[in-house]
């Protein structure tokens, strides 16, 4: 049976927090049949998948044996879950916590106070699997960070900053700022100068982790910024944009922030590899997965791929936009704060629009139907960022509730199974689609259309 036609928990009872680990079970079953529970006994097999891997750190297996689960899975329990509150039942179905014979070995216990060794555990960032997110280890993965105190998505803390070298055995203490989309730091007692650009190299950001997502308070994890580099907006004026390399120490290595593995994009999410580039990034900017834009003014909801705009001064929230991801992409084709200037501003519909359509999310409900190094045309209604060339075909039309109509879906060729999977998507969501005005020859008439209403803000197609 595919892993699409099981779900967890999605009958049973809430989960009750503070259950001591292996002391009740929570049996997988078949979709449409009552979930059962049992006493289990832990095994510590590691299995987090999206947005609930804060919910579900550490599980225990056992196989089952009730026959109404497919040979092979294991049954999953809740392990010890201190301070997190849970008042909803949790359905997981395609990308689910299931544990293959293969897959949850006697010896995968997670180290008390921290993610399992080795990283790449398997889990997803909110925006999707194959996306490049800044992560820890694989499991905790991140695109904001708050610099005024708060936890962000992943439960880390900034509780400090340390400048590069030392004064007297000693490092000095800065606070971490953001100008539009450059890092700055200030030293805490006013004495020393400003850290920026270059001067940045060496700075070490210390973030604890939440105790709520672990079973002991873990301790604080220290990254650094390693390199400063610069490219430049894809739409003119191209100014310099700062780039940043963040590294932070693993037991045996120093690993970068961006550019890990997570599980392969698809139906059912294959084994974890490093993510695909789009090609405009790499014509752009280049190869580098480590790279990441710093901004402020724009905040994004990876899971259901909305954009909030941020007017707080000065800024606490700063994005930690990848190579290649979708945040990047807006920065750098001016659909954020940052990167508006007299010439080029946007309102948060027309930036949600063009967010919904650089990850496909053709519903609206935050599902993506393409996956990191599809190739395919974008642009806005000004036009900013045209068209490089005449279209083979029309995908889509787009406003800040999803596409307004489908064509061709950009990944119909290579994945014959997805406008079926975007009918029933959309049929559910109540979102209705129908074949879009415009053709390939007629594109070019598109902006102006577009100015006149009813045609979206932006549009997408095939190359």
């Amino acid at each position: 049976m595919n892993a699409a036609g099981w779900s967890a928990l999605a009958d049973g009872p809430p989960i009750e927090t503070g259950v001591s680990e292996g002391a009740r079970g929570y049996l997988i079953k078949d979709r449409g049949s009552a979930t059962t529970r049992s006493p289990t006994r832990s095994r510590g097999c590691w299995a987090t998948t999206g947005r609930a891997a804060l919910t579900l750190r550490s599980i225990s297996v056992r196989p089952s044996r009730n026959g109404g689960l497919h040979k092979g899975l294991y049954a999953c329990t809740e392990a010890q879950r201190k301070g997190f509150s849970m008042s909803r039942r949790i359905a997981i179905a395609g990308s689910v916590v299931l544990c293959f014979v293969a897959g949850c070995g006697g010896s995968q216990e997670m180290p008390v106070g921290g993610p399992p060794p080795g990283g790449d555990s398997g889990s997803c960032p909110d925006w999707g699997c194959g996306v490049n997110d800044a992560t820890v280890d694989g499991n905790l993965f991140f695109h904001e960070l708050n610099l005024c105190g708060a936890q962000n998505s992943a439960g880390l803390t900034l509780i400090d900053v340390l400048g590069p070298g030392t004064v007297n055995g000693t490092r000095a203490h800065y606070k971490l700022m953001v100008n539009g989309d450059s890092l700055v730091a200030e030293p805490v007692n006013q004495k020393g100068a400003m850290l920026a650009g270059k001067r940045l190299i060496g700075t070490t950001i210390v973030l604890q982790p939440s105790a709520a997502a672990f079973e002991h308070k873990p301790a604080p994890i220290n990254i650094e910024i390693t390199a400063v580099g610069s490219t430049a907006y894809w739409v003119p004026p191209s100014s310099p944009v700062p780039t940043y390399v963040f590294s932070w120490r693993a037991p045996h290595a120093t690993k970068q922030l961006c550019g890990r593995p997570s599980p392969r994009p698809g139906p059912v999410p294959g084994p974890p590899e490093p993510p695909l580039l789009p090609p405009d990034w790499i014509e752009r900017v280049g190869t580098d997965l480590t790279l990441a834009l710093a901004f402020a003014g724009d905040r994004y909801d990876g899971r259901l791929k909305t954009v909030r705009i941020d007017e707080a001064a000065p800024p606490c929230w700063v994005n930690i936009a990848c190579a290649g991801s979708a945040a990047a992409k807006m920065h750098l084709i001016r659909h954020t704060s940052a990167g508006s200037d007299t010439a080029h501003t946007t309102t948060q519909p027309q930036r949600q629009a063009m967010l919904k359509m650089i990850t496909d999310d053709i519903c609206g409900t935050g599902e993506s139907f393409t996956i990191n190094g599809e190739k395919v045309f974008y642009e806005d209604m000004h036009p900013w960022y045209p068209f490089p060339t005449a279209p083979r075909s029309i995908e889509s039309m787009w406003s800040e509730r999803g596409a307004l109509c489908l064509s061709e879906a950009r990944r119909e060729r290579e994945d014959p199974t997805v406008r079926s999977r975007i009918t029933r998507a959309c049929a559910a969501a109540g979102h209705g689609l129908l074949d879009c005005p415009i053709t390939p020859a007629q594109y070019a008439a598109w902006p102006e259309l577009a100015a006149s209403g009813g045609f979206g803000y932006g549009l997408s197609a095939n190359p």
